[in-house]
């Protein structure tokens, strides 16, 4: 696996803007690269549940 930075990941995921906004916005979890393997799973749906959760809120 490809990392941008020596031994070091990121996983993440986009969320809601509003209707018109000029950027898109997203959250992540950045970290040793072990880590986020190891944990990935785990991450990836905590991010999705952060993203349903501001879903609901707009």
């Amino acid at each position: 696996m490809g990392t941008a930075h020596w031994n070091a990941s990121m996983v993440s995921a986009l969320i809601p803007v509003p209707e018109g906004h000029r950027r898109l916005l997203g959250v992540g979890v950045h970290g040793p690269t072990s880590r986020i393997t190891d944990k990935a799973e785990m991450i990836c749906s905590r991010l999705l549940d952060l993203v349903e959760e501001v879903r609901a809120q707009s």
